[in-house]
C-alpha cells in the first residue's frame, strides 16, 4: 500500500511540472541592435550599435532635423522624434529593431495612443528576431510619437527547472516500481519454497 502512495504522489508531482505555466516572455535582459534604413530594409544608412533592455534598452538615430529616438521596454516600443520634418517617399525609410539575444517574436501591434499622423498598423512589420516601423512619406512634429507592443511566442519546451522535477517525478515512480518488483518477487519465492517442502 506504501508503494502505491509512493507511486501515486510521483505520478501526481510530474503531472503538476507538467501543469506549471512558464515565465511570461519579455525583452528584459536581451541584447538589441538598432539601425535607420533607407530607401529599403537591406540598406543601413545609419548604424545605431547594440544595447541591453535594462529594464529599457535606447536608440537615438541621428537623420537630420528629425532624429527619432527608439525606447525598447519589456514588451512594447515607443518612437519619438527630436525635430520636425518630412520623410521622403520610398520603400522602406525607417528604423530596424533587432533582438540579438531570441527569436521568439510573434507580432507587432499597433498602439492607439500614437500621435504620428498616418501612421498605422500597415506601417509595422516584424520577423522572429526584428521590430520594423516604416515612416515613408510622412510628416513629422517633434511632440509626434509611435507606440507598439509586442506578441512573443510561448514556447511548448519546458525551462530548465521543470525538467529537473521532471527527472526527479520519474526517479522516484521508477525507483517505487523496482522496490515493488522485488519484494512481489522475494514473496513468491518464499511461497514457491514453501509449496515444494510440503511436497517432499
Amino acid at each position: 500500500m506504501a508503494v502505491i502512495k509512493k507511486i501515486s504522489f510521483a505520478c501526481g508531482l510530474f503531472a503538476s511540472v507538467l501543469a506549471a505555466p512558464a515565465a511570461a516572455a519579455t525583452f528584459i535582459g536581451d541584447s538589441f541592435e538598432g539601425s535607420y534604413r533607407f530607401p529599403h530594409v537591406g540598406n543601413a544608412t545609419v548604424q545605431g550599435g547594440s544595447v541591453r533592455v535594462s529594464p529599457v534598452g535606447s536608440f537615438t538615430f541621428v537623420t537630420g532635423r528629425i532624429n527619432p529616438t527608439a525606447n525598447i521596454f519589456a514588451s512594447s516600443v515607443e518612437i519619438t522624434f527630436g525635430g520636425s520634418g518630412a520623410y521622403r517617399a520610398a520603400e522602406f525609410n525607417g528604423i530596424l529593431l533587432r533582438n540579438l539575444s531570441r527569436s521568439n517574436i510573434a507580432g507587432l501591434i499597433f498602439d492607439p495612443s500614437t500621435t504620428l499622423s498616418g501612421f498605422n498598423q500597415g506601417r509595422l512589420s516584424f520577423t522572429s528576431d526584428s521590430l520594423l516601423f516604416n515612416f515613408a512619406g510622412l510628416s513629422i512634429n517633434a511632440s509626434d510619437r509611435v507606440a507598439a507592443n509586442v506578441l512573443f511566442v510561448t514556447s511548448p519546451v519546458p525551462e530548465p527547472a521543470t525538467w529537473s522535477l521532471m527527472i526527479i517525478g520519474l526517479g522516484a515512480a521508477g525507483f517505487a516500481m523496482r522496490r515493488r518488483r522485488e519484494r512481489g518477487s522475494s514473496v513468491f519465492k518464499a511461497r514457491q519454497g514453501r509449496c515444494l517442502e510440503a511436497s517432499a
